[in-house]
């Protein structure tokens, strides 16, 4: 059977066609435009919905199924987006049931969190029992599976979760969120894109990650302070949630491989670590920037699997 996975992104937008293993068949992607309405959104995901069949040539008939994975916080009643930092037009908007309207198929609405954390658990060989995901894109967020399945860590939350405040005190970056100190703060997309500008850095990852690699001071400061308080974060979910295992991924680790190595390096070096006080594992996503995609098609089809009730405990 074949499922619609549909990855709404802050920067791209991706419709596929996806079989249950996880296999991507055809795959349409384009940037997304922050200032569209959301009709108008529905209007172009439609017709690459049509133009992702015919590429696929999909002879078997859809599991009449579809999945959407939205950047922000989801309210679970009004099945709708209710609070997005980088898509606020779509704060409100029922796409869920806008989708379901013009094209007949069931459609599960997740964060992109979740439905990336729930592709990358799938596609880990151990299926850890407490497994963790940070995905670091134009924003930050952090997806939980415990037991095989999906919890809602969120809630009616409208900040970032505890376990994502990594710096404190006066000097704590605001956060778009309306905390301080968080993650997003910092090792975000647009986080390192502003820092870096005010260093005179091009608007792109990788010129941070070129310099870098060339041993610049500057670039190994931004990229060194982003790598601390991504391994602070994994650090928070190990002992918060008891995560077995920690996997990076999203847009800013695929650009900026830098991160990954510097945070990973600060995580294995760290005093809580050589004291044993949690055992974890770091590791990179294995999907890259698919697993949104994959994850939208996936909960589709394990719907039963997509929210265990339960919040992150200290979160």
């Amino acid at each position: 059977m074949i499922a619609i996975g549909i990855d709404i992104g802050g920067t791209q937008t991706r419709v596929g066609a996806v079989d249950q293993s996880g296999r991507v068949l055809a795959c349409r992607r384009h940037r997304t435009d922050p200032t569209v309405g959301g009709d108008a959104l529905v209007d172009r995901l439609i017709r690459e919905v049509d133009v992702v069949r015919k590429e696929a040539d999909i002879r078997e008939p859809l599991a009449g199924v579809m999945g959407v994975a939205v950047p922000g916080l989801i309210n679970r009643k009004k099945n709708a987006l209710t609070r997005s930092v980088n898509l606020p037009v779509l704060e409100g908007y029922p796409i869920a049931e806008e989708l379901i309207r013009r094209t007949g198929l069931s459609v599960t609405l997740a964060t992109d969190a979740e439905a990336t954390t729930w592709a990358e658990y799938l596609a880990h060989p151990s299926r850890p029992t407490r497994f963790a995901h940070l995905r670091l894109g134009t924003g930050v967020a952090c997806g939980i599976v415990a037991d095989g399945a999906l919890l809602d860590i969120y809630g009616d939350r409208t900040g970032h979760l505890d376990v994502l405040i990594v710096r404190e005190g006066p000097e704590a970056p605001e956060c778009s969120c309306g905390r301080k100190g968080c993650l997003e703060a910092i090792a975000s997309g647009a986080a390192l894109l502003k820092r870096g500008g005010a260093f005179g850095f091009p608007a792109a990852l990788d010129s941070l990650q070129r310099a870098w690699q060339r041993g610049e001071a500057t670039a190994k400061q931004i990229i060194g302070d982003a790598a601390t308080g991504v391994s602070i974060a994994v650090g928070n979910l190990a002992q918060s949630f008891g995560a077995e295992l920690v996997c990076i991924g999203g847009g800013v680790i695929d650009r900026l491989p830098a991160l990954f190595d510097e945070a990973a390096a600060w995580f294995r070096n760290s005093h809580a670590i050589e004291n044993g006080d949690f055992r974890a594992s770091m590791e990179q996503s294995r999907l890259g920037d698919s697993a949104g995609l994959m994850g939208s098609a996936l909960l589709a089809f394990a719907e039963n699997k997509r929210v265990h009730s339960g919040p992150l405990s200290g979160a």
